[in-house]
């Protein structure tokens, strides 16, 4: 299991290393509860893919979406936050967003747990170089 979350890991590196859309990320672990954000804006095929500098343990306590009010993503767009292990930390949850209005998904959805992995998140479907903001607190 442990070869498979490394070769997860090269791979999620190779993905970030072909810069897909602009992706900017503040990681705040000051505190016994993460907080990740992303501001991501997408490619011309509607992605943006990045991953954490850090490495996270923990239950995911929930996930926020809020997609740009001057260039608001297609209401079809999914989020994934994976780990290293290409496992999406949402369940499924973040398909299909919003395209105007901010989304907050909570641990009563069945969120997953994380440990000592770097996170990805992948944004799809968004529409060509459309914008928006997702946050993820991690306990």
């Amino acid at each position: 299991m442990k070869r498979l979350g490394i070769i997860g890991l090269l791979l999620a590196i190779a993905i970030c290393a072909a810069a897909v859309g602009t992706v900017t990320r503040t990681e705040d672990v000051a505190s016994p509860v993460k907080k990740i954000t992303w501001y991501w804006t997408s490619d011309t095929n509607g992605e943006a893919i990045d991953m954490t500098s850090g490495f996270y343990s923990g239950k995911v306590l929930g996930v926020a979406s809020i997609p740009s009010s001057a260039s608001a993503p297609a209401a079809t767009h999914d989020i994934y936050i994976y780990d290293a292990e290409r496992i999406d930390l949402m369940r499924g949850w973040a398909a299909n967003m919003s395209s105007t209005a901010t989304a907050y998904i909570d641990c009563a959805t069945q969120l997953g747990t994380v440990a000592n992995d770097r996170l990805i998140l992948h944004v799809t479907n968004a529409g060509e170089i459309k914008a928006g903001t997702v946050s993820i607190w991690i306990r």
